[in-house]
């Protein structure tokens, strides 16, 4: 499957940045708040198997990228 330029660039950041959270994805995207392209992003990767979520403190759900 092809993955995009954009999807790289967070599989990267995840990559640099293990444990980080989908709103930490966001706001490394946009310098701000969340926006919903970057939630988007971030579900199809994990849906893809690229991205693994694992629950952390406070409910927060934490990304790694898979081998």
């Amino acid at each position: 499957a092809v993955v995009s330029g954009q999807q790289r660039a967070v599989l990267a950041y995840v990559a640099a940045h293990p444990g980080c959270t989908a709103s930490d994805v966001t706001r490394w995207e946009w310098s701000g708040p969340g926006h919903f392209a970057s939630y988007a992003r971030v579900r199809r990767l994990v849906t893809r198997g690229l991205l693994a979520r694992t629950p952390g403190r406070g409910g927060r759900m934490l990304l790694a990228v898979t081998s």
